[in-house]
This record gives C-alpha cells, sequence and structure tokens, in this order.
C-alpha cells in the first residue's frame, strides 16, 4: 500500500508574535503555460494548523499522496528509480484568513523566497519558514473572507458556487446563519457574478453591498435559477447605474476606510463609478473639423482637449487633429436627451497658438447616424493680426500702394490675406494680370504661408528663406529645413521651425487631397462651386488645344 508523502518543519515569526492557529498551505506546481489556463491553478494538496512550540515558532505536518500530484510531474531520478516527486510551494495564513508574508523557505540543504517553486521535494521532507507579520499590510473584511474559501473552492470561479457550495463553505468555516459573515459568504457569489457581467472589479460590488447600495443585496434570491440569476444581475446593475456618482464614489471610499474592501479602490472609485453609470447612457459620436475662424483653413495636427460642459465640465480626452483637422470625439447621454445638442468646449494648442485657444459651440448628435457620416465645423480664433493689406504695408512688410488696396478693396473685396486665399490667389483673377508680378507673388506668397503663421516677421523670416508656400516648407526634409532657417538667423528658432514643418506637412496633405479632387471635376467640364467669382475664374487647367 503507497504510503503518504510528509512535509513537516518549523514556522518562525519575529520575537512575540503568537502563531497559534496558523495554518500552513502546500501546493502543486505546474509549468507556468499550464497554470495560466483555466481551472489550471496551482492545486492544494493540504493544509496544517500549526502548534506554537513558544511566543515566535510553531511546528506543522502535512501529508499529502502521490495520486494527487502525479499527473504531469516527471519522475525525479534523485529521489528514487521510477518514484514521482511533487514541485511544491507553501503559503501561509493568520486565524482571520490574512496572508502573511514569507521572507524564507529552509529546505533541501537551499534557501527559498517567497512564491519559488521546490522541485523534486522528497518524499518526507523538513522545512523551515519565516514568515514577516510586521511588514504586511492589514487585510480588508473582502480579502481575508476571499482567502477562508479559497483553500477550499481551490479552482472553482467564484461565480461558479452553488446554494449547496455556500451551505458546505459555512458549515467548514464554523459560519452560523446570524453571523453576518455567513450573510457576506453569500455576497461574494453575488458580487462576482456582477463583476464579471460588468467587467469591473469584484470588491467594488461587495463595497456597494456592504453599504446596501442598492437596497437590494437582502433580496436577492434564486442563485441556481440561471434565468432569475441574470434577471437579478441586469437589475441590480441598472439601479447602480441610476445612481449619481458622488453617492457610488462615497460608498466605495467609506468601504476603503473601514477595511472592507482593498485600499486600492480608493484612486479607482470615480473610474469605477463612472464606468457603471455608463451602463444607463447611450454613447454618442461625432466627427469634427478644426478650422481656423478667420479663412476656414483646416488645423491639421493640432492637440485639442474637449470638455463636455453639459456634464459639468468633464473632460472627454484629448486628440491630435488628422490632415483634415477632424476627429472624433465621444460622450455619453441619457438615452432620452441622446439626440439634443450638446454643448462642448475645446482648448487647442498647436503652430501659431502662444497660448491655447479656446471656443465652446453647440454640437448637434444623433447617435443613430454614423459619425463619419456627418463632420461639424469648429471655428478656432487666432489671435493678432488679421493679415489686413494696410497692416503689412504700415510694417514694411510689403511695398503697397494706396491706389492697389483702393482697388483691390472696392473691385475685388480683397482686404486681408485670408481673403486672397478665399480667391485662390491674385495670379487667377483676370482683372488683376496688369499688377506689379513681384507685388502679386509676394502677397499671394504671404497669403499662403498665413496658414501657418500670422505673425508678419515669421511670414518674412520664411520668405527670406526662399520658402514661398506651404507646400515648398513641407517637401524639404525637417532638419534640412531647420538648418536653413537656423543659418538665417531670423525671428524662427529650432523648435518653432519643427512645429511649422509638422504643420506645413500636415496641411499639404490636405491641399493634394482637394486638388485632387479639382483635377478630376476639370476632367468632367465642372468648375469648383465656391471661392471664385464666375467672371473672374481662369482655369489652372488651360483645355486641349488651347495655347495657354
Amino acid at each position: 500500500m503507497a504510503e503518504p508523502f510528509v512535509v513537516s518543519g518549523t514556522l518562525t515569526s519575529p520575537p512575540d508574535t503568537n502563531l497559534r492557529g496558523m495554518q500552513v498551505q502546500v501546493f502543486e506546481r505546474d509549468l507556468p503555460s499550464r497554470e495560466r489556463q483555466a481551472g489550471l491553478a496551482p492545486k492544494m494538496l493540504g493544509a496544517a494548523t500549526v502548534e506554537a512550540d513558544g511566543p515566535s515558532e510553531g511546528r506543522f505536518a502535512i501529508e499529502y499522496w502521490p495520486d494527487r500530484f502525479a499527473t504531469g510531474d516527471a519522475v525525479a531520478r534523485l529521489h528514487g528509480v521510477g518514484q514521482v516527486n511533487a514541485d511544491l510551494s507553501f503559503r501561509v495564513f493568520d486565524p482571520t484568513g490574512r496572508e502573511m508574508k514569507i521572507r524564507n523557505i529552509r529546505a533541501l540543504d537551499q534557501d527559498f523566497r517567497a512564491g519559488d517553486i521546490i522541485f523534486n521535494a522528497a518524499a518526507r521532507m523538513q522545512v523551515t519558514i519565516s514568515v514577516d507579520l510586521g511588514e504586511e499590510r492589514e487585510k480588508s473584511e473582502f480579502e481575508r473572507l476571499l482567502a477562508l474559501v479559497a483553500p477550499v473552492i481551490v479552482d472553482l470561479r467564484l461565480a461558479e458556487l452553488t446554494d449547496d457550495d455556500t451551505i458546505f463553505l459555512a458549515n467548514e468555516l464554523g459560519l452560523r446563519p446570524q453571523d453576518n459573515l455567513h450573510r457576506r459568504l453569500g455576497w461574494l457569489r453575488w458580487c462576482a457574478a456582477a463583476g464579471e457581467e460588468a467587467g469591473l472589479p469584484i470588491p467594488a460590488f461587495y463595497g456597494w453591498a456592504h453599504g446596501n447600495l442598492p437596497e437590494l443585496w437582502g433580496a436577492l434570491r434564486d442563485y441556481d435559477d440561471p434565468a432569475r440569476r441574470a434577471e437579478q444581475i441586469s437589475e441590480l446593475l441598472d439601479r447602480l447605474a441610476a445612481t449619481d456618482d458622488d453617492t457610488l464614489v462615497l460608498a466605495l471610499v467609506r468601504a476603503v476606510e473601514g477595511r472592507i474592501i482593498p485600499g486600492e479602490l480608493r484612486e479607482r472609485a470615480a473610474a469605477i463609478a463612472g464606468a457603471i453609470r455608463r451602463r444607463a447612457l447611450v454613447s454618442v459620436n461625432a466627427r469634427l473639423r478644426l478650422e481656423r475662424a478667420s479663412g476656414r483653413s483646416p488645423l491639421a495636427g493640432y492637440a485639442v482637449t474637449t470638455f463636455d460642459v453639459d456634464a459639468a465640465d468633464r473632460d472627454l480626452g484629448t486628440d491630435v487633429t488628422d490632415a483634415l483637422g477632424e476627429f472624433e470625439v465621444t460622450w455619453y447621454a441619457p438615452e432620452a436627451a441622446s439626440q439634443a445638442e450638446r454643448k462642448l468646449r475645446f482648448s487647442v494648442t498647436g503652430p501659431g497658438l502662444n497660448e491655447p485657444a479656446e471656443t465652446t459651440i453647440g454640437i448637434p448628435a444623433d447617435p443613430q447616424v454614423p459619425a463619419s457620416q456627418t463632420v461639424t465645423t469648429v471655428p478656432i480664433p487666432f489671435p493678432g493680426r488679421e493679415g489686413l493689406l494696410s497692416q503689412l504695408r504700415d510694417g514694411g512688410f510689403a511695398d503697397l500702394p494706396t491706389e492697389l488696396l483702393d482697388d483691390l478693396a472696392a473691385k475685388h473685396g480683397i482686404r486681408t490675406l485670408a481673403d486672397i486665399r478665399r480667391r485662390g490667389g491674385l495670379a487667377r483673377i483676370a482683372n488683376l494680370r496688369s499688377m506689379d508680378p513681384a507685388v502679386s507673388e509676394r502677397l499671394d506668397a504671404l497669403a499662403d504661408l498665413e496658414r501657418l503663421s500670422d505673425d508678419p516677421k515669421e511670414m518674412t523670416a520664411l520668405l527670406n528663406c526662399r520658402f514661398n508656400s506651404v507646400a515648398a516648407i513641407a517637401d524639404k526634409p525637417r532638419t534640412e529645413f531647420i538648418r536653413i532657417l537656423r543659418q538665417n538667423r531670423g525671428a524662427i528658432g529650432e523648435r518653432r521651425a519643427a512645429e511649422l514643418h509638422v504643420a506645413a506637412q500636415a496641411q499639404t496633405d490636405v491641399l493634394r487631397q482637394i486638388f485632387a479632387d479639382i483635377a478630376i471635376d476639370f476632367s468632367k467640364g465642372l468648375k469648383p462651386s465656391v471661392g471664385l467669382l464666375a467672371d473672374e475664374y481662369t482655369a489652372p487647367f488651360p483645355p486641349e488645344g488651347s495655347n495657354g
């Protein structure tokens, strides 16, 4: 008849520590990849209660049988031909179920740390386990209760426990029906089921249950009936979702302070409450395009932080606009209000903005319409000049006769660089072809460069380095662009040069897409619908057979 294997030894602790009632547990270990699989957690081979020999030392002995660990273990040649030996690890718990920190294990003439595996343990092995009680924080009620049931349920999930299982556990742990722990033992599986359904930490639900939030925990019944269980879990989650954030957070914080649930949930309380609240809300997505308020050019590569004004200025996150100046934002609202206009505030940083630019607008919303089908424009005000041509002349940045300025304003409505951009450039207005080409080219260049910067000094510095368009900047390698500006020793530093180059590349991508569409329109005999007046328009692509 096979003999049991025995692990016996001594448990030691710091001086003046009472070890009476401590429990030592021994586990069989397997390949790490197998242990990570469902249902293959370390198997407990046995446990023993420590008999105290003194104030800081006690003895224990644990028997286990070969058939408990034979599967998956190799034959240990060191301990006898054909004999299978277990690979072991240990855990130690105090009488309340709080796990002790193992400082050292002495076995097989070797020292092992907590969590180390003792491979091919002898059939009869002596060990000395030293625990350090002082460094272990006090466990919460949830952790202690979990530690009490863990050795019994082994690889069962808490949500899998049946009514019979909870009765068995209560008897095994010596809990009477009138004990609080007996009632809270029943909560564990409901908390586990709710946590799995909501994808949230199980201890959070234990904290809410302890605070009777919502007033439903005492009425939960018929756990073994899958349909009834699902119905009650759904009601529980819905009622939690209908509770305001402050109440949910306060209940978790109080549970932490009362050592009901682990302390790490304090910092996560607001996020957990927000997640459960979203169960009662509808997610609404909107696609937005940032545009410069003056000139309506898209702001590509800008960082934008969105705040939900209708939800106490909640931070909805930060994004970077794409090549079209677009980004998406998501918020949550009650279903009844999900199609109402949502007031959002935007804080934008990027080229040309020394300080964040802010604006608040109402965003139309319809959760039934995909965000990709509707784009809402968000105009961003830029500080400083609006590129008035008269200011450029007065500042010495462009040689513009008064007669020319009056003619541009009176006949063509052109007073700013943005007006020039809207007309597609002065060179494309037939009535202005008699203008001095040098003046026309400089104004067109300044109008284009204003998409990156509204500072005349920066625009002039770029022109002095022969960068007369955003595309010219984008086509130059960034390191080369920065080197050229550095040599010029103008108004643009290296960091600012890098910002301008990033923005130039992003905006050039936008224009290339637009011009590709225009070329397709011309091939079909179409003209742009906006931006140019019919009597002023000159096609950029001459018709076939023409002299240009």
